[in-house]
């Protein structure tokens, strides 16, 4: 009996931490050394729904996506108190989502806010939504025009993630890896996270053959199928997280070196820069001159040469070599295209 009861408040608990699959949460008691047949746990569940260990919550059983019956623990009330910077807080992080995604998803975002106002309505009143939506704007600048298309994908996507599903690529089009050349199609993949970069989403994936980094735009031109095949997921987690810290943002690197870079600022450019996340190695240096020196570790792509572009004659490459003539390179470019009026053309790497 003692077993018994020890099994169910441990299942209770793990249900606290959010909502959970039979699937899932068998593998958790696995790995939680506890020794039941998926047929048990399901019993389990269902005594555990129809018991009321507290008043205010309970396990309820649903049907989620796909058919799957999920599992969760649902509480009924509040006593939380929610004071004006929790209702500001709320508000920034409505405010920091996605243009389309509020536009597209308008019902389910103030679905959202009627939960947390019934929820947390015992606070003070006069902080209202509509305070922040008069009070907090988002200028969107760099925001990708996501159609509802997309957000369906990434729904599908979503669920390849939570249930480690494989998912097959068809085609793609913003490929931050430059895969397209390198994998046959329709390619099997692993999806791990899905990434906001630069107001656009993306799905890191792991293939798995080559053990590469891909990393995709979540787009209309994005086609793909889902799979019932599983992969591990802790399995492929470090791969993903020793890949991106080799890179300056997201694009996949010219070659596989990692270089020590070194850029000098301007001061003015360095004091807004210096309070701004950059790349897990950065660090900022003065010198003997009293101009800042921005150090990173990494390597060399199409990203970092755009960036440093951007900053004009506000930034300069010291070291290495290698990022110095790309950068040049990218200058005498832009220079030739407009002294000979000719047309743009697509970024491409020096390898001479």
């Amino acid at each position: 009996m003692a077993s018994r009861l020890e099994r169910l408040m441990r299942i209770y608990n793990r249900l606290r931490r959010g909502p959970v699959t039979i699937e899932i949460l068998y593998k958790w008691t696995k790995g939680a050394g506890i020794n039941i047949s998926q047929r048990q746990l399901y019993r389990d569940l269902q005594e555990l729904c129809a018991l009321r260990f507290l008043e205010e919550e309970s396990v309820v059983e649903r049907i989620g996506e796909k058919n799957q019956k999920i599992f969760q623990l649902v509480r009924y009330q509040s006593e939380t108190t929610v004071q004006q910077k929790e209702w500001a807080t709320y508000g920034l992080l409505r405010s920091l989502a996605p243009r389309t995604l509020k536009e597209i998803r308008r019902e389910t975002m103030e679905k959202f806010d009627t939960v947390w106002y019934q929820h947390y309505n015992q606070g003070k009143t006069e902080y209202s939504f509509k305070t922040f939506e008069i009070g907090i704007l988002n200028s969107h600048f760099y925001d990708y025009l996501h159609e509802q298309e997309v957000l369906g994908k990434l729904d599908e996507i979503i669920w390849a993630i939570g249930n480690n599903r494989k998912i097959q690529i068809q085609t793609v089009f913003h490929d931050n890896s430059h895969a397209e050349d390198k994998l046959e199609m329709p390619a099997s993949i692993n999806p791990l996270y899905i990434l906001i970069h630069r107001g656009h989403l993306h799905v890191c994936c792991i293939h798995e053959a080559t053990a590469t980094l891909l990393i995709f735009g979540v787009d209309k031109e994005l086609q793909f199928e889902l799979t019932n095949e599983m992969f591990r997921r802790k399995k492929w987690e470090p791969v993903f997280k020793k890949e991106m810290v080799k890179r300056f943002g997201i694009t996949a690197n010219k070659d596989d070196k990692v270089y020590d870079i070194e850029l000098e600022i301007t001061p003015r450019v360095a004091m807004f820069m210096q309070h701004i996340f950059w790349h897990p190695s950065q660090e900022f240096v003065t010198t003997r001159k009293g101009t800042l020196v921005l150090r990173i570790q990494c390597g060399i792509n199409r990203e970092l040469i755009g960036w440093i572009l951007m900053w004009l004659s506000q930034m300069k490459v010291k070291k290495p070599l290698a990022l110095k003539n790309e950068v040049k390179r990218q200058l005498q470019l832009v220079q030739e295209m407009y002294e000979n009026n000719l047309p743009p053309e697509e970024f491409s790497y020096d390898h001479s």
